[in-house]
This record gives structure tokens, sequence and C-alpha cells, in this order.
């Protein structure tokens, strides 16, 4: 989603844009094809047993880009080794890369984006003429965020009730039904719009769930207006990726854990930043009952959530995915 984001920026300043990816589950290939971006199929990209691109996919990128004539080639990757971007980069193509975690060597990088608070921090290895993108002035975003944001201005209250949760993309449902049951001990009466991934049917343990709920329970799925879910929340649950940046555009505040480890440093960053309530990883024995107190106390705290509101709209203006492209497209020419 970030690179179709990015994308569909590069496209508004007159740029061509290809997508070389594999065969997604669910709508994520449909997603590129319906903003109408071509996409040039990578044949079993699964990477070694760790994970990591191989040279097979090496050089099927390098067909593609032969095919395109592409004068760069942004890698989405954490599987792309240093073997992997140095092999493609002896193709005369400049390569630039969205990572999230300094763990590899990036010596063959000329332009690097890392949208996240204490990005500057990361013991990134790269060229010292590297272009280096941090911290969220550079979230991709998109547009719709930057036109919702000015109505977006909250009027917070003690009677709120409005929780939304999401949790991201893929398949959640177990974590799903751990955090609608342990909302389901709140002594405050809800008003949950839960957004699912991309699950057809919405799996019957959830429909299960909130039959049993005294909650209203809301579940939505396939959703395309995320923005309007999330100007309508007094709070959002959330997972510590991207969703976090959009919800910072529109002050929406939020209730953050980890679900992986690329999570971390966002949830930690926006916890000391004062728009967050950092959760850390889900653990059941421990969670529910924190999850449970941290809604009741924050929905009765109407100047903290103002107050997280506007850090989160310090942050973030929604026109970090132009600044991007503009940044792109001087590189890559």
């Amino acid at each position: 989603m970030r690179c179709r984001t990015l994308a569909l920026s590069l496209q508004a300043i007159g740029h061509k844009v290809f997508f070389a990816m594999q065969d997604l589950p669910g709508q994520a290939s449909q997603l590129v094809q319906d903003a109408e971006f071509e996409v040039l199929s990578v044949k079993d990209q699964t990477g070694d047993r760790d994970g990591r691109l191989t040279d097979k996919d090496r050089l099927q990128t390098e067909r593609i880009i032969s095919r395109t004539n592409a004068a760069c080639i942004l890698v989405d990757h954490y599987g792309a080794t240093s073997g992997y971007l140095g092999g493609i980069k002896a193709r005369s193509v400049k390569i630039a890369v969205i990572d999230d975690m300094a763990d590899r060597d990036l010596s063959a990088v000329g332009w690097l984006l890392n949208q996240n608070l204490g990005a500057s921090r990361l013991p990134y290895r790269t060229p010292d003429d590297c272009i280096r993108l941090f911290g969220p002035a550079y979230a991709l975003l998109r547009p719709e965020f930057a036109r919702t944001r000015p109505t977006a201005v909250r009027k917070t209250s003690k009677g709120d009730r409005n929780v939304l949760l999401t949790l991201g993309g893929g398949d959640t449902t177990d974590l799903t039904l751990s955090i609608l049951d342990a909302l389901g001990h709140s002594p405050l009466e809800l008003n949950i719009r839960c957004i699912l991934g991309h699950s057809d049917p919405i799996p019957s343990a959830v429909v299960a769930a909130i039959s049993q709920s005294g909650h209203d329970i809301e579940i939505l799925h396939r959703v395309g207006d995320m923005h309007n879910h999330m100007a309508w929340a007094d709070i959002s649950i959330n997972a510590g990726g991207s969703t976090c940046w959009e919800l910072c555009c529109l002050g929406t505040p939020m209730i953050v854990m980890v679900t992986s480890q690329d999570q971390r440093l966002i949830a930690s960053g926006l916890h000391r930043e004062g728009c967050a309530q950092n959760l850390g990883q889900w653990q059941v024995e421990r969670s529910a009952h924190k999850l449970t107190q941290t809604v009741a106390e924050l929905l009765q705290a109407p100047a903290r959530r103002r107050s997280m509101s506007t850090s989160g709209r310090g942050l973030v203006d929604g026109w970090g995915a132009r600044r991007t492209a503009e940044s792109l497209a001087g590189f890559s020419t």
C-alpha cells in the first residue's frame, strides 16, 4: 500500500511507474491493478529459508528493468540483500529502498526512505552521498487524508464512546477476537467499528463474538474510506504500522500494539511524542486487562485526548507522499 501511494504521487507529476511483484493472496495485486499500474509478475518469489531474495529473483527483476527501460528501481523488501541490490546496480540502474530496520548492508543504495520516528538514529550502512528521507514528514499517505484533515478537528467530551479497531491487512482473526473479548469487560458501553483485513467472508468466530457482546459492534472489511472511519473514532486500537501515520494526520488518539518486530520503534516513538499509548506486544494474560483499563481511562479524559490529537497532527500533515515523490523523481533523473 505504501508503494501504491508513492506510485500515485509519482504518476501525478508525470512519471511512468511499473510494479514488479509476485502474485499475492487476497486483494494485494488487484489494488495495484485497480490504480491502473501495470503489474509485471515475478514468478515463484519465495526467497531462501531465511526469506532473502535469491539470484533467481534478481535475474527476473533485471529482465523487467530491461523490458521497461527503467531509470530507477524502488525496492521495498526486507529480504533484499547486498548481493541482490549490488547485482541490480551493476545494470546501471539507480537503486532506491524503503527500509525500517537498518539491519543489512545498503552500500549499493543511492536513495533511502524511513518514514518512522527515530529513523535518523539507526545505524544505516549507506554511501555518504545517499539521499536519506527520515521521519513522518515523509509519511506515505493517500491524498484523501490531507483533504479530510481540515474538517477532522475534534471536540472531546467524557461521553465519547466511538472506538476503531484496525490491525492491518492480513489475517488478524485471532488477535481481533482477543481484543473484542477484552473490550467485552469494559465498564463503558462502546460503539466499535472493527476493520478486518481482506477476509471473505467474515470469519464465523467474529460473527459469534459480536452476538455475545454488550457493545454496538460493526464489522467492516475491504474498506475504501479509512479516512472517514478514523475521523469518526474517538480513539483507535491499532497495530504499529503505517496506519499510525494516517491516524496522526487526522488527530485520532490511539492505543498501539506491536504485532511485528519492525513496529517496535514506531510504537515507542509515538508514545514518547504523546500521541499514542503503547501497549507493547499483545499477551492475553497481561494485555487484555491493560487494554480495557486504558480504553476507559482515555475516553473519560477528554483533555488528554485533545493533547494526543494535537501531538499527532503536529507530526504528520498529510503531504509526505508528494514530498517523497518529488525527491525520488529528482534522484531518478
